[in-house]
Parts: C-alpha cells; structure tokens; sequence
C-alpha cells in the first residue's frame, strides 16, 4: 500500500533489493554457482576486500544465498523499520543500518580469515541495539509484556548465533555502534553535548576498526581459493571489464605473493 510505503520507504527499499538479489543468484542463467554469483552481486569475501573492493563491507547486507536466511532476515528488518524508521526518520535509520553493517563487516575483517559472509544481520543487530535502547531511555521497560518480548527477541538472537556459518563477530559490531548510534541520533535527546560526544565516539571507533582492518589484510596461504577467484574474473573479462581484472589480478598476486593468476585468464 502506498501510504505504508510513505511511512517506511527505506524498509520497503532494502527489502525489494535483497529479494531481486537473492532471484538474480539462483535464476540468473551465468553458469555459477550460487556462492560464486553471491561473490559477484556484493557478498562479503575478504580476498577481495583486501584487493580493494571494500564496497563488500555494506553490500555484504543485500546477498543472501539461503531462503530461510532472507525470509529470516526480511521479517526482522520488516518488524524494526516498521518501528525506527519512523522513530528516528529515514535517513537516520538508513546510517544506523548502513554503519551497524560495515563496522560489523570491519570486525569480521578483522577477527577472522579469508571468509565468505552474506545477509544483513549486522545491521539488524545495530536496529535492534537502537531499539533496545529506545525502549529503555522511554521507560517502556517497565512494562512487563514489552520486558517479555523484548527478552524473547534476546533469547532468539543468542540461540541463532550458536547455528552453523553464523558471523558472530559480524553481530557483534552492529549490536556495538547500533547502541553508540541510538545516543548519538536520538531526536528526542535533551543533552545536545552528550548527543555530539556519542556521535565523536562513533566516529573514533570506526577509524580504529579501519586501521586494524589494514593491518589485517593479509591471507593466510591456506585460505587462498584460486579457483573462485579465476572463476570470478573470467566471468568479468567476459564481459567487456578486462581492465578491471587487469587491476585486481595484479592486486591478488601481490596480496598471495604469486604470480600465476593472470595465466589462468584468456
């Protein structure tokens, strides 16, 4: 309906991509697998980042390769923008959800190995943080049916990060800013100063991720999986974007410290 759309478009909007994505992957006739097409629409996958795709780190949060996972996924981001987006407006909602995203990503990048991650769970761990918060500083807490969801929806959230392939570290960092971002753009915030500190700290803790992201960009040679990668960029070479296979050959033989990648291309 058009006018729920007005009150949650940025909701609606992500919804509708992360659905095309996921068809694009399983429907699209490429002649992929459904990892490799998840690496080609923007999952994250850290040989990449590392050679300079770091737009991975957000489009992380448009892939999901499982249904279970979107549905999953599409019903939590749908129950939280029904309630945030218009709490916070649109535009602060889409920066919880964009930065609760990346800064899960950078510690993923940062706390693990050359992995491949897909779905928007590090967002949503930054809207629910946002949301927890807002229940608390608004006295809601106190009442005991918001305290028994609210408790259940923790509960929920734990159990999942105990299931296999799960980004822990992903949820971990989304939760982390998604609290610091709650203080930081709460429009019914009475303390301007405590509203800019939140919003400096926000800032400082995301260029500490990035520096100890660069420090970590490294692949161990075990965690090298040439075969996708060649597979990744044949497919690109194939169409009409040789120039940027060029540029990343050189950059992933440099970060593996090989230098066959580019014979495996025609």
């Amino acid at each position: 309906q058009m006018i729920q759309f007005k009150k949650m478009p940025l909701t609606y909007t992500v919804m509708a991509i992360c659905i095309i994505v996921f068809l694009c992957i399983h429907f699209l006739p490429l002649g992929m697998n459904s990892t490799n097409m998840a690496i080609l629409f923007g999952a994250y996958y850290k040989a990449f980042i590392s050679a300079g795709e770091i737009w991975r780190l957000l489009t992380v949060g448009f892939v999901h390769i499982e249904l279970w996972h979107l549905v999953m996924n599409m019903a939590a981001l749908y129950t939280l923008g029904s309630v945030l987006e218009k709490y916070y407006g649109s535009f602060r909602f889409g920066i919880i959800l964009a930065l609760s995203t990346i800064t899960g990503s950078l510690v993923s990048f940062i706390g693990e190995g050359n992995t491949l991650m897909v779905g928007l769970s590090g967002g949503l761990y930054g809207l629910m943080a946002a949301e927890i918060m807002m229940i608390i500083k608004s006295g809601l807490l106190q009442s005991q049916a918001i305290r028994r969801s609210l408790i259940q929806t923790l509960l929920i959230n734990l159990c999942i990060n105990f299931m296999p392939g799960i980004g822990v570290l992903a949820h971990f960092g989304g939760f982390l800013i998604g609290i610091l971002l709650s203080f930081a753009f709460d429009v019914y915030a009475l303390d301007l100063h405590m509203q800019k500190t939140y919003r400096i700290c926000t800032i400082c803790l995301l260029c500490v991720l990035c520096v100890f992201a660069c420090k970590r960009k490294a692949i161990n040679e075990n965690d090298i999986y040439l075969g996708t990668d060649i597979a990744i960029l044949q497919f690109e070479k194939d169409h009409h974007l040789g120039w940027y296979v060029d540029k990343m050959t050189t950059k992933l033989e440099k970060l593996y410290n090989i230098d066959t990648i580019h014979y495996y291309l025609h």
